[in-house]
This record gives C-alpha cells, sequence and structure tokens, in this order.
C-alpha cells in the first residue's frame, strides 16, 4: 500500500508539474496575442492615415 501512495504521490506531482508548464505556456501565447493585436491596430490606423494623405494628393 505505501508503494502504491508513493507512486500516486509521484504522478500527482508530476500532474502539477505539467499543469504548471501549460499555464506558463497559455500566458505566453496571451502575451503574445496581445501584442498582435496591438501591432495590427497600429497598422490599421497607419493605412487609415496613409489613405487620407494619398486622398490628398488624388484631389
Amino acid at each position: 500500500i505505501i508503494d502504491i501512495m508513493q507512486n500516486l504521490s509521484a504522478i500527482s506531482q508530476e500532474n502539477a508539474a505539467s499543469t504548471e508548464e501549460a499555464s506558463a505556456s497559455v500566458e505566453e501565447q496571451t502575451a503574445a496575442m496581445e501584442e498582435i493585436a496591438n501591432a495590427s491596430e497600429a497598422l490599421a490606423s497607419l493605412a487609415d492615415e496613409m489613405q487620407q494623405l494619398v486622398t490628398k494628393f488624388k484631389f
């Protein structure tokens, strides 16, 4: 019974470590997605500004 309990404890510790790693990965991905979203907004703003400038030159 002691061996079984020790094995279960080891498995639980491994699962906890894996869960922490997965959580860290999710946090990194979330941060990367936020950076991408911010960059996309900046690009959209630049594209809008460029469109306005091009329109001025057309007329």
